[in-house]
């Protein structure tokens, strides 16, 4: 038997604080209400609209503020002193998890105050066959829950996380007797969250989402909330980090989103991500939220492994299938890939992309955490999160070894299978790393070894035929059963770092960029395939354009001239490595074709668009089109058409932003 519990009401709409308030005294007569919140909340009369609508109701009030970040046993005794002095019939938790964990602790030791916590912190496989059982709950108090953050979900689950200040252990307590009779979600109450808010907590509900939906207790209920929450985070997270209260339709799809999560674990519960997360913020003080974002990229590659050493103790199904779980829940929120694998790393790329964009760093060094520190409590974490409860649930019953191996890549930074050690970069397909004056490509398992041999063959065909300045292929071959395209390593910085240490110099840079992106199209390379041929075969096989948008795109392209200029295709910044004695090396070859100039440059645009450099982007058509001559209305009319086959790459981020550049425009 399965099952699906929320708290009894729930209100949801911005402003609907003060009317879910009047039932307190219209339908539940209710006459002392204790307030439970923290300090900056308090101070900053985030409690007032509920203070000012229980006086207009003529109802007793009083109000703690003095909850802590990672709210400790002792401070919740303390509370519930004061608690039990004031005598309520109704709690309101207002804040986060901290201010919510804390009043259900309050709530409890107020109500039964008989009660030993470490009976309450007692572990167990089935919540419903546990051997301790939790006291009756609401029967001196109704207990009301409004968050003014989203994410934590705290609002509508029956967990409650508290510190053993004795022994700085964080104990995640759950049972439905916790769970809050009532939540008001009001997004008036969060349009002033700070960034560094809104990025922890929002961060905090994607992995919410991941983790109900590879849960062992997940079911079709906690599936349909946690795709919906996922695909509102992607959409309005961005949005609400960089607008705030100038976007308050972001801030209340993202209370929204936040709540669904809540809802989705409340029921399907977590796993070993939550578990590593309360360790790490307990042993070295990083915010929950950010806790869980450093480590979930490991945990979703652990968890898809398809022969784990060891199963979960009570699976759903036969087989391990999360991999199918975690491609699932990447292609309800538009993410593609050629086979489940993919969609994964595509998936982790996407959230690794959200996280730069809410200014989350990629490792637990990054966070000033002390190497000599971390590793001196590694053991000491690792046991712990075998021990936390959330373990339990996870879809892969971890070994401590492993726990152990996933805080370290955490920590220095995700290493693929093969030692390497100095990372270039991270792709959704490869792992790009240098050893020992090399550069390789390391490429996903089950990447084409069509599109592998095609790019070697490009990168050589352009390096036998022209004197360009280009990487030496070395050879193509297999580490740890994976393609690897190995080449020289160049070593300097790419243009595109240049150009952000040194704003002053853009113009500088962009001129010097464009110098050689024309001494590229001056070469010919006739082994190449052409770029009319590739954008037909793109454009005809397209799926997310109608047939009258291909038929224009299709009858435009033929009215192309045929040129045999070498074309970058995918000519940007990044692929620009500048060495200290000014020389440089043009990187990436694996797009390479030969066609029209003006195909390439409408290429580079786009790429400076959508990356939001809009200015960059005009001022490089400009420099451009003066340098090469080339009229800017015909590299324009190549724009629709380099992006409808963009689009056929089927990377959801980029769809809506090219979508508007496909409308078949003639430009003046």
């Amino acid at each position: 038997m399965l099952w699906f519990r929320t708290p009894e009401k729930v209100y949801i709409k911005r402003g609907c604080l003060p009317v879910a308030l009047e039932e307190l005294k219209n339908v539940m007569n209710k006459k002392r209400v204790f307030i439970v919140t923290d300090s900056f909340l308090y101070k900053n009369g985030y409690t007032k609209v509920i203070t000012d609508k229980l006086n207009e109701m003529g109802i007793e009030h009083a109000t703690f503020f003095d909850v802590q970040p990672d709210p400790t046993l002792a401070s919740a005794k303390e509370g519930a002193k004061i608690l039990t002095d004031f005598n309520p019939d109704c709690i309101i938790a207002v804040g986060g998890g901290s201010a919510m964990d804390a009043a259900k602790i309050m709530w409890v030791l107020y109500e039964h105050p008989e009660v030993e916590f470490l009976d309450m912190a007692m572990r167990f496989m089935d919540i419903r066959k546990r051997v301790y059982t939790f006291p009756k709950m609401g029967e001196k108090a109704y207990f009301i829950a409004v968050p003014t953050s989203a994410g934590t979900g705290s609002e509508v689950t029956p967990f409650a996380v508290i510190t053993d200040e004795t022994t700085g252990i964080k104990y995640p307590l759950a049972d439905y007797e916790l769970l809050p009779k009532m939540a008001i979600v009001d997004a008036n109450m969060m349009m002033d969250a700070p960034k560094g808010l809104t990025s922890a907590s929002g961060i905090d509900a994607v992995t919410h989402c991941l983790e109900a939906y590879a849960s062992m207790m997940a079911t079709p209920y906690t599936d349909a909330l946690a795709k919906e929450a996922l695909g509102k985070i992607f959409k309005y997270l961005p949005r609400a980090y960089e607008n705030g209260a100038n976007d308050p339709e972001a801030r209340e799809e993202m209370a929204n989103a936040a709540t669904m999560a809540g809802m989705a674990f409340a029921n399907a519960f977590l796993g070993v991500c939550h578990s590593m997360a309360h360790k790490l913020g307990a042993f070295h003080h990083i915010a929950h939220g950010i806790a869980n974002a450093l480590l979930i990229d490991e945990v979703l590659r652990y968890n898809s492994q398809e022969a784990p050493v060891k199963m979960g103790t009570f699976p759903q199904y036969g087989y391990p299938n999360t991999l199918r779980r975690y491609a699932e829940i990447a292609e309800s929120v538009g993410i593609t890939g050629n086979n489940d694998e993919e969609k994964l790393e595509n998936l982790i790329k996407k959230i690794d992309e959200l996280k730069e964009t809410i200014g989350i760093k990629p490792t637990i060094r990054d966070y000033g955490v002390d190497e000599k520190d971390f590793l001196a409590t590694l053991d000491e974490m690792t046991e712990d999160a075998f021990d936390d409860q959330c373990t339990g649930t996870n879809p892969r019953y971890p070994l401590m070894s492993e726990i152990k191996d996933m805080y370290l890549q955490a920590y220095y930074g995700h290493k693929v299978e093969g030692g390497e050690e100095n990372g270039i970069a991270e792709r959704a397909n490869k792992t790009i790393y240098q050893d020992n004056g090399k550069t390789i490509k390391l490429f996903i398992e089950n990447y084409s070894k069509a599109d592998i041999l095609n790019e070697a063959l490009n990168l050589a065909r352009v390096e036998e035929a022209t004197d360009l300045n280009v990487p030496k292929l070395i050879e193509i071959g297999k580490i740890e059963n994976r393609w690897a395209l190995i080449t020289e390593y160049v070593e300097g910085k790419p243009l595109s770092q240049l150009m952000e240490e040194h704003p002053e110099k853009l113009e500088e840079y962009l001129q010097f960029f464009v110098k050689i992106q024309l001494e590229v199209l001056s070469k010919k390379v006739p082994l190449l395939s052409r770029i009319k041929d590739k954008f037909r075969r793109k454009l005809t096989e397209a799926t997310n354009i109608s047939n009258e948008v291909r038929y224009d795109l299709l009858q435009r392209l033929e009215g192309m001239k045929n040129h045999a200029k070498l074309c970058h295709g995918d000519f940007n910044p990044s692929n620009i490595i500048v060495k200290e004695n000014g020389e440089y090396c043009i990187l990436d070859w694996s797009h390479a074709t030969q066609g029209n100039a003006s195909a390439d440059a409408a290429r580079t645009f786009l790429l400076f668009s959508m990356k939001g450099q809009d200015e960059i982007a005009n001022r490089y058509l400009k420099i451009f089109a003066n340098a090469s001559e080339i009229e800017k209305n015909k590299i324009q009319t190549w724009i629709p058409i380099v992006a409808a086959t963009q689009m056929t790459k089927g990377k959801a981020e980029e769809q809506e932003f090219l979508s508007k550049w496909i409308d078949i425009v003639e430009y003046q």
